[in-house]
C-alpha cells in the first residue's frame, strides 16, 4: 500500500534557478519579441547585447503581454558585461560540428546543459545566444563556460532564434515542473462508485436480448472504467442513463 505523503516528510523542492537569456546582436525585432515572450513564459530575465535592430511595433506585437520585459530589457556592448555576476554561463549553437577546437569537444544537448546546471546547484545561469545570420563567434563561445545544442534533424539543424530561446527555457524548467506536485486537473471517482457503475451496467446487460456472451461485455466494460479514470461527474451521468436504461428492461419484463 502506497504511504501518503504528509507536510512532515513531503521532501523539499529545490528553489527555481534564476534564468536570463542574452540575445547578442539580434537582427530582427520581432524575433526579440518572441524570444521575450518565451521568458515571461518560463519566468526568465531577458538581456540585449549591441543589438541590430530596435524595439518597435513588431516587438510589442510578437511579445504580447511580455512587452514590458523586451522594453525594458538592459543593453550591453559586450557578452562579458551582460554575463557579469552569473554563476554560469552557457553559450549555444545550432551547428555544433563548426567548432573543432579541443575545447569545444563537449558541446552538450539542451537537457544535458540543464542537468549539468542543476547538479551543479547553481542559481543564476545565463543562456547565450547568437544573432540570427551567423550564430555566436568561436572567441565569443569562449567567453562562456561550455556550450550547449538543440537536438534537431540533420536536414534543418539551425532553430528560428525565438524557438531555440523557447526550448532551452523548458528543458530548464522542466526539472522543476517534474519535482513539482501534480496539479489535480478532475477528481476521480471513488474505487466503490467505480464498482457500482460496473454492477449496474452487467445488470443492464443481463436484461438485454440479442447479447450472445453477455459476461464478455460487462467484462470489457469494467476494464475500460479502470483504463479511463473516469471523473466524478462522468460517473453521475452514466449513472443517470444506465438507470434509466435498467428501469426501462424492468418495465417491459413485468408487463410480460
Amino acid at each position: 500500500m502506497q504511504k501518503k505523503t504528509t507536510q512532515k516528510n513531503k521532501p523539499k523542492l529545490p528553489e527555481p534557478q534564476e534564468l536570463t537569456c542574452v540575445l547578442v546582436r539580434p537582427i530582427h525585432e520581432l524575433n526579440v519579441g518572441a524570444a521575450a515572450r518565451a521568458c515571461a513564459n518560463f519566468n526568465a530575465g531577458l538581456r540585449l547585447v549591441s543589438p541590430r535592430c530596435k524595439m518597435g511595433f513588431q516587438t510589442r506585437l510578437y511579445a504580447k503581454h511580455a512587452w514590458r520585459l523586451a522594453e525594458s530589457a538592459s543593453v550591453f556592448e559586450e557578452i562579458a558585461g551582460a554575463t557579469k555576476g552569473f554563476d554560469l554561463v552557457i553559450a549555444t549553437t545550432g551547428v555544433p560540428s563548426r567548432f573543432r577546437a579541443a575545447e569545444f569537444k563537449n558541446c552538450v544537448s539542451a537537457a544535458q546543459a540543464a542537468h549539468k546546471a542543476k547538479n551543479a546547484r547553481v542559481k543564476r545561469v545565463a543562456l547565450v545566444f547568437g544573432p540570427e545570420d551567423s550564430g555566436l563567434a568561436q572567441n565569443e563561445i569562449s567567453e562562456c563556460d561550455f556550450c550547449a545544442f538543440i537536438p534537431t534533424s540533420g536536414d534543418y539543424a539551425v532553430m528560428n532564434l525565438s524557438h531555440a530561446v523557447a526550448v532551452m527555457l523548458y528543458e530548464f524548467r522542466r526539472g522543476e515542473s517534474e519535482s513539482a506536485e501534480i496539479v489535480e486537473i478532475y477528481k476521480a471517482t471513488s474505487p466503490e462508485k467505480r464498482r457500482a457503475l460496473e454492477k449496474l451496467f452487467s445488470d443492464v446487460v443481463s436484461k438485454t436480448a440479442g447479447i450472445r456472451d453477455k459476461r464478455k461485455v460487462s467484462l470489457a466494460f469494467k476494464r475500460v472504467l479502470e483504463r479511463a479514470v473516469i471523473a466524478q461527474d462522468e460517473a453521475q451521468a452514466l449513472f443517470a442513463e444506465f438507470g434509466e436504461l435498467a428501469k426501462t428492461k424492468k418495465s417491459k419484463s413485468t408487463r410480460k
